[in-house]
């Protein structure tokens, strides 16, 4: 019985201990998902700016002339109107229709100012005024039939409030004052904002533009000889400089040189003048031709 008891105990024993001691647990294998590849990352393609070139694109045979107002083209080639008429004259299919359309189209950023000009014959209000407001209507009705943005063309009828001229065909004229900022475009409406269109312009500033412009003329001229002079200086050295040798200098022993003496010339005797003979006039009888009296 004893030994029973035993047995059970060791047993309940063992079925402790077993119960006490963990047991493994099998977790299940875990298989890890395939992360996706990180997308690769936008190529950004840097574009270098493009700066923009302000340099004016113009034909060869147009200049420019620095004004209070502006920069006004100077071409070869004028359109010069007809006394009192606005009709557009013969040459403006080449000024308009191909040196100005070819100017904007070369610099888009450009815009142009008509001015319509008009001698000072006639009432300069409202005669010469209106007569330049046709003028100016036309040229830019020319330039937008021709394709050209309307927004890209002032027109500004002046009429005889700037006379810039000395001959009153040049004075009916077009004059082209370009304008690329609202600067510019201020300072243009600054200065003719302070013209009087209304006003009569006198010949005396007619004459004032000739002497001017003779005045002019005569410098150009004294400009071009003085340089003609500069140039001609300049080669005469040029030319001595490069063309001329330099001769050797000789030294001469004169101790032992024998200079002969040139034999004198005996010279001739003087010839004595024969003495003048005085004349009497006295006793020399001059014949007088008479005078003949003329008819009245």
């Amino acid at each position: 019985m004893r030994n029973l008891v035993i047995i059970a105990l060791f047993s309940l024993l063992l079925f402790a201990v077993s119960c006490a001691t963990p047991r493994a647990v099998q977790l299940p294998a875990v298989v890890e998902e395939p992360q996706p590849e990180p997308e690769p990352e936008p190529v950004v393609l840097v574009i270098p700016a493009v700066e923009e070139d302000d340099t004016l694109i113009l034909p060869d045979n147009v200049s420019i002339r620095e004004t209070e107002r502006g920069r006004i083209l100077v071409m070869d080639d004028k359109i010069i109107f007809k006394f009192a008429d606005s009709n557009l004259p013969t040459n403006v299919d080449y000024i308009l229709g191909d040196v100005i359309k070819t100017i904007l189209d070369n610099n888009p950023n450009l815009r142009i100012v008509l001015e319509a000009h008009t001698s000072n014959r006639g009432i300069a209000y409202p005669y010469n005024y209106q007569l330049a407001v046709k003028r100016a209507y036309a040229g830019k009705q020319y330039l937008v039939n021709d394709g050209i943005v309307a927004d890209r063309v002032i027109e500004i009828p002046l009429g005889e409030s700037l006379i810039e001229f000395y001959t009153q065909k040049e004075l009916r004229r077009y004059e082209f004052v370009l304008i690329e900022s609202d600067e510019e475009l201020a300072q243009y409406k600054k200065v003719v904002s302070q013209l009087d269109l209304k006003a009569e312009t006198s010949d005396d500033i007619v004459e004032y533009n000739r002497g001017k412009e003779e005045a002019f003329i005569v410098e150009e001229e004294t400009n071009e000889m003085d340089q003609m002079d500069d140039n001609n200086a300049n080669t005469e050295v040029l030319i001595i400089d490069a063309n001329t040798e330099a001769e050797p200098v000789i030294e001469e022993n004169t101790d032992d040189m024998i200079i002969e003496e040139e034999p004198l010339i005996e010279e001739e005797p003087l010839i004595e003048e024969e003495p003048l003979i005085e004349e009497n006039t006295d006793d020399m009888i001059i014949n007088e031709e008479p005078m003949i009296e003329e008819n009245a």
